[in-house]
């Protein structure tokens, strides 16, 4: 007779960088573009990763966002499977004469 003792065990955790106070959708919903200021964008969310100058006044901000899910499950003391998995997307948004007049999201292609 053969007798097997396991343990079974599954974890998940989520990351994020660059947006240090990610608000999802809530956030998109709190600007009103032409009234929305550019200060208030960046109390939110801290400074842009990336800032590119349109002409006068006009700039476009692009905001970084990357999750990554950790997945364990764990058979012990046989096995034990790792997963991760990277979801990436910019935040846009158009500036112009420190007012937010456009926003979108994008996923990078790779």
């Amino acid at each position: 007779m053969f007798t097997l003792a396991a343990c079974i065990s599954y974890e998940t955790s989520d990351t994020r960088s660059q947006i240090q106070n990610p608000q999802g959708n809530t956030l998109f919903a709190e600007i009103l573009p032409g009234q929305t200021t550019s200060d208030w964008l960046r109390q939110r969310l801290g400074a842009p990763a990336r800032i590119t100058e349109q002409g006068e006044g006009e700039s476009l901000w692009r905001y970084d966002n990357v999750i990554v899910t950790d997945r364990t499950l764990k058979v012990l003391p046989l096995f034990e499977v790792s997963h991760t998995q990277n979801h990436q997307y910019y935040f846009w948004f158009e500036i112009e004469n420190n007012l937010i007049v456009d926003y979108w999201t994008t996923h990078p292609q790779g």
